[in-house]
């Protein structure tokens, strides 16, 4: 056994771990860290690596979920870790690679438990719980915070908040491409830190088994069709404000409403988003992430003179908060969408393939902009749909959502605002024979329902 490195010091700012020199390791040799009370460990998994973790004594946290003693927790490919000591801890850890390791002080974490007891002191105190939005530009630890106070208001009272997903990009309990809600009723798994579980497809799931509610929006990027993302925030808001009002303890539990990358205070297409929210969904605390003290300042201002009827706090974004590319949205989009089919090494699912005529699918699409700017002068235009033609070309690896509304369905507000009952992933076209094969997650055949084309592809 090897001791990695430690913070030794409790005054130390910083206490880095020494790398090995080496690319590949023993899996079989077990390596040891030990973390002082407010020690974060920051691990970034390399493509194809394997970590098993396991702590030995102490407490210690991954976003918010406590990590139980002496049980052992794998991790796989190019997932950013943060461990964080509650209390001294030790833990133990293999893996195949080379670990580049650091750890470090973390005193966020102290802003973040403040924040959690203000909301819980709301939720125990009033029938109506926080209503919380986290706002912030890209890579400012939104969704982290997010799952950190929802595993939080779980850990330490018996509250169910609801979990609102806006950031289509990001496949959260469901595809990519969908706005979603979920009642969280069940602490979520230290070992899928990214969110990429699928809720809607599991039989013996590990995360909370209250199914999302979805409405599909389509497109990763809200300028694909910016009047539509707005209306499809209205759509899922009204529906959760509905079973606010008939259940008491959603009410009293409250919301937190993850957004995506906004710049509300320059660009006015990103504060309409927030103004939307802030309505749709009856926000009564902001929560914004910024860069850096003075950021923090002149925000809070903005902020408290467009929105004086919500609480502000306005925070600086966690130091450990990892820069990530494109190509890791794109890794965990992918990742989301092989979950629902597949499920992951801890919770295989057995997907089903049919076989459809093209005569049998009718497959819608919305009208589609290059810029923010197009869609608003088009006003007329938000809820263009036209059908998609069945072919190779058009259909190849797409991604296709099973809409609850009826296959004869026309009308484009009935079919986006009717929700989404699952997807399905086109793996083979055949013009020739002038059919297709559908996977879908469950046995059986296809409803005759309408089909909406996503942007999202997928080739196994």
């Amino acid at each position: 056994m090897s001791n990695v490195g430690n913070g030794l010091d409790a005054d130390e700012e910083d206490a880095n771990l020494a790398q090995e020199n080496v690319d590949f390791l023993d899996f079989d040799v077990v390596h040891t860290v030990s973390l002082l009370q407010g020690y974060e460990w920051n691990i970034e998994l390399k493509p194809e690596q394997s970590l098993r973790l396991r702590v030995s004594s102490g407490v210690a946290e991954i976003f918010g979920v406590e990590l139980a003693n002496e049980a052992s927790y794998s991790f796989n490919s190019q997932e950013n870790i943060a461990i964080f000591s509650v209390e001294n801890c030790e833990i133990e850890w293999q893996s195949d690679k080379n670990l580049e390791i650091s750890t470090n002080k973390n005193n966020y974490k102290l802003k973040l438990y403040s924040l959690h007891f203000a909301l819980d002191k709301i939720r125990s105190t009033y029938l109506q719980g926080p209503n919380v939005v986290v706002v912030g530009k890209k890579n400012t630890g939104k969704s982290t915070m997010c799952k950190t106070l929802l595993s939080y208001a779980l850990k330490f009272r018996d509250f169910n908040p609801t979990f609102i997903n806006l950031n289509s990009a990001e496949g959260i309990f469901t595809m990519p491409g969908c706005l979603t809600a979920t009642t969280v009723t069940d602490l979520f798994q230290a070992e899928n830190p990214q969110w990429n579980e699928s809720a809607s497809t599991t039989v013996n799931s590990m995360i909370p088994t209250v199914q999302p509610l979805v409405k599909l929006f389509g497109y990763e990027s809200i300028s694909g069709n910016y009047p539509l993302y707005l209306l499809t925030i209205q759509n899922l808001s009204s529906v959760v404000n509905r079973k606010f009002e008939k259940m008491v303890e959603l009410q009293r539990s409250g919301m937190i409403v993850d957004t995506p990358p906004l710049d509300f205070e320059t660009n006015e297409f990103d504060n309409e988003i927030l103004r939307v929210i802030i309505e749709s969904f009856k926000i009564t605390t902001i929560v914004e992430l910024v860069d850096s003290v003075t950021g923090e300042e002149q925000q809070s201002q903005f902020l408290r003179k467009t929105y004086p009827q919500c609480t502000i706090v306005t925070l600086p974004k966690d130091e450990c908060v990892v820069e990530k590319p494109d190509s890791y949205d794109r890794f965990l989009q992918r990742n989301a969408i092989k979950d629902y089919f597949y499920g992951n090494a801890n919770n295989l699912l057995s997907p089903y393939t049919i076989s459809i005529k093209f005569e049998d699918l009718v497959v819608w699409k919305p009208k589609e902009y290059t810029s923010v700017q197009e869609a608003i002068s088009d006003q007329a235009g938000v809820l263009e749909m036209k059908k998609v033609s069945v072919s190779q070309s058009t259909l190849q690896h797409a991604v296709l959502a099973i809409t609850f509304a009826d296959i004869l369905e026309s009308n484009p507000h009935k079919i986006m605002n009717s929700g989404v009952m699952g997807f399905g992933l086109v793996t083979e076209v055949s013009d020739a024979k002038s059919r297709l094969k559908l996977l879908i997650p469950i046995p059986g055949q296809l409803p005759r329902n309408a089909l909406v084309l996503t942007q999202y592809r997928y080739l196994e």
